[in-house]
């Protein structure tokens, strides 16, 4: 099987034996490192937390070939933003060099003026600088603010498959379940006592990151209330639901849960070979008591789809702010 990305980065550039990319401004890299660790921020411990928040830390650590140091945000130096929806009024008045981090809700410019005033008057305001956002909502959001940010759009868990594709993958299970971790209480009602569904785990150590991918890939279809649970469905062509959980939102104001699920696919179409062609999420609402019975089983395969195009790796994978530690894609095939 080959590599879903490898055809995609035609248009990369060489500029060494060992690298795609070499950024000029050793100064981004002196910036954000300390003993040869690169300062990243993200909300997991060390070595186990949410996946979403360990694949930043594992994307990090493979491109760069550097190990990370987890960022506190108290610290106040420049750091990376790689994964998540970790931007916000305050993190981008904090030197956050930001590369495909989003926002979790839509937040107005005052808002984001009104930080960088109190930080300024209190000395610590210190610029972001943008090498690419999530989306486009994003995008937008930092326009209307007035940061200068380039039209680089994509999660980079989308790159996933160039970093680990395992093969092959015996498929075990009809769906496999993704709950966002405000769900997971409810696991116990929707998913027990099916032999053809797999609740993959969204908490676990940093060492067992790839189980999840593998446990992805065992299943036909996935159902997932988690963004990177989608996300890494779409990376690997898995058809994928959204499930939302009637009054359990995942944002404290339920307007705006769709927001980051909205905003990752408005990069997913930008950077993609047929921007034109609209890809949404098919999503199905439970409840809190909701059961797995034969009919919400016969739903989710009927309706589980994968983007009808390709993410173009090249652009995001061009503006990763370090040089990359290797030929990423030469033996990926």
């Amino acid at each position: 099987m080959s590599n879903p990305l490898t055809a995609r980065l035609s248009d990369k550039k060489r500029v060494s034996s060992n690298s795609f990319f070499s950024n000029s401004d050793k100064g981004i890299e002196e910036a954000i490192t300390v003993d040869n660790k690169i300062r990243l921020l993200y909300a997991a411990k060390e070595e186990s937390g949410n996946f979403g928040e360990l694949l930043s830390k594992y994307v990090v650590e493979d491109l760069s070939g550097k190990k990370v140091e987890r960022y506190d945000k108290q610290d106040g130096r420049p750091h990376l933003d790689a994964i998540g929806s970790i931007l916000g009024r305050d993190e981008i008045c904090n030197a956050p060099y930001v590369w495909g981090s989003g926002f979790l809700s839509h937040t107005p410019s005052w808002k984001i003026w009104f930080v960088m005033l109190r930080q300024f008057f209190r000395g610590k305001y210190l610029p972001p600088k943008f090498f690419a956002v999530r989306g486009l909502r994003s995008w937008e959001i930092l326009k209307k603010a007035g940061f200068d940010c380039p039209k680089v759009f994509g999660d980079p868990g989308l790159l996933l498959p160039a970093l680990y594709f395992p093969r092959p993958v015996e498929k075990k299970y009809k769906v496999g379940v993704i709950c966002h971790w405000k769900h997971h209480k409810i696991k116990d009602f929707l998913f027990t006592e099916r032999n053809d569904v797999k609740y993959i785990a969204i908490e676990r150590e940093y060492s067992d990151i790839t189980s999840f991918i593998d446990e992805l890939l065992s299943c036909d279809a996935i159902f997932s209330s988690s963004l990177h649970g989608l996300i890494l469905a779409n990376a690997y062509k898995v058809p994928a639901v959204r499930f939302t959980v009637c009054g359990a939102s995942i944002h404290k104001k339920e307007e705006m849960q769709d927001f980051k699920f909205e905003d990752y696919l408005s990069g997913l179409r930008f950077q993609s070979d047929c921007p034109g062609v609209k890809y949404e999420f098919p999503i199905i609402q439970v409840k809190k008591d909701q059961i797995f019975d034969e009919k919400l089983m016969e739903t989710i395969l009927s309706i589980a789809s994968v983007p009808p195009y390709q993410f173009n790796a090249g652009p995001l994978l061009n503006a990763f702010p370090l040089d990359l530690s290797r030929d990423i894609f030469s033996s990926k095939t």
